[in-house]
């Protein structure tokens, strides 16, 4: 296992560690897992917390892998779905029961805020456009 950090905007990274690894702010997601196997060739899980996540680049190292991505997490993102507890309906939903309503699915949950696309363009690393959502 090894650990995934990437460095503050305007920090300088720290040298790798025997389990650790730490990337420059804005480095492209592409580029992640060669840079991680130049220091530790035979990792196999790596651990990165969802701050250092933002401080990479979202570039995906081409237009058509972007684009391909985008789709497929619109596609994710905006299909609608909802779930109501069996104990709404006591266990059985009676007639007349409109998971559509939302007076009757009053504890139904539904909704979301659909993620920032991932930039079709190498440029959005070197503009900050990329890593700055």
């Amino acid at each position: 296992r090894v650990t995934l950090t990437v460095a503050r905007k305007g920090e300088q990274a720290r040298p790798h560690g025997p389990d650790a690894v730490e990337l420059p702010y804005g480095t492209p997601m592409a580029d992640v897992g060669r840079l991680v196997r130049q220091s530790h060739p035979q990792f196999r899980v790596l651990e990165v917390a969802n701050a250092d996540l933002r401080r990479l680049c979202r570039w995906l190292g081409s237009a058509p892998a972007a684009t391909a991505f985008n789709a497929v997490l619109r596609y994710i993102t905006t299909e609608s779905s909802r779930y109501c507890p069996s104990e709404d309906g006591g266990g059985h939903f009676r007639a007349g029961f409109n998971w559509q309503n939302p007076f009757h699915g009053i504890n139904c949950t539904w909704g979301f805020h659909s993620p920032t696309v991932f930039p079709t363009s190498a440029d959005a690393c070197s503009s900050g456009a990329g890593i700055d959502l």
